[in-house]
């Protein structure tokens, strides 16, 4: 992961997107687009539960998250193709592979799924990153950065972050917090 990081040329105060088709370019691009594609699949996980008929899983949350960031992903792929908003896809890309082994785990042994309450701490890692990629795109805005793409891609991604942050905030209260019982 340091050395995608490295080889983006990743940074909080400006990444411009590099448009070349020398081997860098090529293969930021071809990660956006992998992206891309991982959050088609990632709605899929929402269509299925529809037609299972499992509604209790189907929140707004959910519903908004998965489609937003598909279209999200798609406007990025299509117009800012890496550059300052790759750090949301290495973000988002890290947490989901934290969140799918715990899956994964809980499969393979159910128990972990009693008393450790691990799903809690995976939450919190989703609003560390919601945190993190609203400074990450916030800072050329307040500084005054030009990254060589306009203000909009920036300040579109920071609210959305905001928005997501506030979304999972308020699960996060009403699934652990206070003395409330567990939400399913």
């Amino acid at each position: 992961a340091f050395r995608l990081l490295v080889k983006i040329r990743a940074s909080l105060t400006c990444q411009p997107v590099n448009y070349s088709t020398d081997a860098d370019g090529m293969m930021e691009l071809n990660l956006v687009y992998s992206y891309y594609l991982l959050k088609v699949s990632d709605l899929a996980d929402t269509v299925f539960f529809v037609l299972r008929k499992k509604q209790s899983h189907v929140s707004f949350l959910h519903v908004y998250h998965h489609s937003g960031v598909l279209l999200g992903a798609y406007v990025y792929v299509r117009f800012v193709p890496g550059g300052h908003g790759a750090m949301l896809g290495i973000w988002n890309t890290a947490i989901h592979a934290v969140m799918y082994l715990y899956f994964a785990l809980t499969i393979q042994w159910p128990e972990l799924t009693r008393g450790a309450h691990w799903k809690r701490y995976i939450t919190v890692l989703q609003m560390v990153q919601f945190g993190y990629l609203t400074v990450h795109f916030g800072i050329p805005i307040v500084l005054g950065y030009e990254c060589g793409i306009g203000k909009f891609w920036l300040w579109l991604p920071m609210i959305q972050n905001v928005f997501m942050l506030v979304l999972f905030g308020d699960f996060y209260r009403r699934t652990y917090g206070g003395t409330r019982k567990k939400v399913e």
